[in-house]
């Protein structure tokens, strides 16, 4: 007992007497070493987590395969157009011949279906693509944690992205961030703005006003300029 004590308390020594010599002798060498164990832990933090993600979404799927009712999957398909002119928003059930939507022009536009307690939303850019029988593919988690910075104030904003990873989506362009904070946390987007992005593959990058992300299949996701 009394040797893994003096062991323990031995290493202690060491390291404290190391970070010493480091810090009088070489501050370059201990800011790297420090800067390299902090990125080491943030990474090993956001696998973890991922990972326990990962297993509860495998739970839940085969759970829900064997509870799920008639009634968890509806067919019923709502569009939502955004005019960011005036900043207002119309929803409607009604597709077929609706005519205003076919009269206005919308700077957004979605497609929104429930599935599995999960609201879907497919991104449409032409209004022939507005069909209650559209198809929406769901991918994996792509982004393990998105923050807003503007005027000096961070903000996660990734929590309620899951209905959006669908196939061919566009996202976190300019039109789609001023409508998606507003509507889910309520903020007002400013015109100067930058979003730290890290991805499932624990890789971090920003996005800046002129950039958006496409969701697709084989690259998982595409950053493109605007």
């Amino acid at each position: 007992m009394f040797d893994i004590v003096y062991y323990l308390a031995g290493v202690s020594i060491f390291g404290s007497v190391s970070y010493c010599i480091l810090y009088i002798y070489d501050r370059d060498s201990l800011d790297y070493i420090a800067q390299k164990s902090s990125w080491n832990a943030v990474k090993a933090y956001h696998k973890i987590n991922l990972e326990i993600d990962n297993l509860k979404r495998w739970y839940y799927a085969n759970e829900v395969e064997e509870i799920v009712e008639l009634d968890e999957i509806t067919d019923t398909v709502e569009f939502i157009g955004y005019k960011e002119s005036d900043d207002t928003t119309y929803t409607s059930t009604s597709l077929e011949n609706n005519k205003y939507i076919q009269d206005t022009d919308f700077d957004l536009m979605f497609l929104k279906k429930k599935e599995n307690d999960v609201e879907l939303y497919k991104r449409i850019n032409e209004k022939t693509e507005v069909d209650k029988n559209i198809k929406m593919e769901k991918v994996d988690k792509q982004f393990i944690q998105i923050e807003l910075c503007q005027n000096s104030n961070k903000t996660s904003i990734h929590k309620n992205l899951e209905g959006f990873y669908l196939t061919d989506n566009t996202l976190l362009d300019y039109v789609f961030l001023k409508w998606y904070v507003n509507k889910f946390y309520g903020l007002l987007l400013a015109d100067t703005y930058k979003l730290s992005i890290i991805d499932s593959d624990i890789n971090m990058f920003n996005l800046d006003k002129n950039q958006s992300i496409i969701i697709n299949r084989t690259k998982n996701y595409d950053i493109i300029q605007v």
